[in-house]
């Protein structure tokens, strides 16, 4: 039951706030130390559970808001010496969380400011402190930004209550936030360096399949949700969501043709939240124009 809770606490519409607010308050800890107990109920069970649990939990590690949480509650597993024996899905999560740590600690290296809007710390811009060590607390009202004290979100409360009282009515009626500042910079940060460590297979895919076809005339579509990949596509089967988004494609498919093959469309999917009532995952999708070098495609 416990475990079921979990898998429940992560299907929520607000995915990547409801996830940080949950490993603050100790969500990872408590999978660890009550493993062992599910283990001796119901080992099948368990094992099902803790897959489908982790693999939720992988499709948020393209927020840099998830990241920072996971460091600090795998520092506290470890300083207590929690340990989760023979739980194969435990020890693939952390093999995965470690690898984009990486990445996160290559991106907060380019972060020269503290205003930086790459870099995820207090929400009041007159605080001195940026470091992820920092013991932040959640705003208990909006659940989206974080004070390194009190007195700071005090401070900070003319500035952050009207955005705070427009969140907290979004949450009321089940309405989805929006992707911090924060965490889109680094969404964009991921994506193109995985489309960059993917380009040889992408190359590949467009001598094949668009041997004549323009770059500019095609897109690249990289998808987070259960096992990440990256596919090229021709740009006339864009599924454009609405007008705004077709003006936006458009504009953005025009200065790639300016660029003349040395830049390529890209649209990123990753997961938002889940909705309850469609029994389905909500996707986020947000694009990209991705540098290339030039005659790429003949090296």
């Amino acid at each position: 039951m416990a475990y079921t809770n979990l898998v429940i606490f992560t299907q929520t519409i607000n995915g990547p706030s409801f996830i940080v607010h949950g490993l603050d308050k100790g969500l990872l800890a408590a999978f660890v130390t009550s493993w062992p107990l599910m283990q001796r109920a119901d080992l099948e069970s368990s094992s099902s559970i803790a897959i489908h649990f982790f693999a939720i939990l992988t499709d948020y590690l393209v927020y840099r808001s998830v990241l920072r949480s996971l460091a600090k509650a795998l520092k506290e597993i470890k300083r207590i010496g929690l340990l989760a024996s023979d739980c194969k899905p435990w020890e693939t999560f952390q093999t995965s969380v470690l690898c984009r740590l990486d990445v996160k600690d290559e991106f907060d290296g380019q972060s020269e400011s503290r205003l930086d809007p790459g870099f995820f710390g207090c929400a009041n811009h007159n605080c001195k402190l940026r470091s992820d060590d920092i013991d932040y607390k959640l705003c208990a009202g909006c659940y989206n930004d974080m004070y390194s004290s009190s007195a700071c979100q005090k401070d900070d409360w003319k500035n952050h209550r009207i955005l705070c009282k427009s969140w907290q009515k979004s949450l009321r009626e089940g309405s989805q936030l929006p992707i911090s500042q924060h965490d889109r910079n680094f969404l964009h940060y991921i994506a193109v360096t995985d489309i960059y460590n993917n380009i040889h297979a992408i190359k590949v895919d467009i001598r094949q399949r668009y041997p004549s076809t323009a770059v500019s005339s095609l897109y690249i579509q990289v998808t987070y949700i259960n096992t990440p990949y990256c596919v090229v596509s021709s740009v006339a089967t864009f599924p454009w969501q609405d007008e705004d988004e077709r003006s936006e494609i458009e504009t953005l498919i025009h200065r790639a043709q300016i660029a003349e093959g040395r830049q390529i469309l890209a649209q990123v999917h990753v997961r938002n939240g889940y909705s309850l009532s469609k029994q389905s995952v909500i996707l986020r999708t947000f694009p990209l124009l991705l540098p290339l070098p030039t005659n790429w495609l003949q090296d």
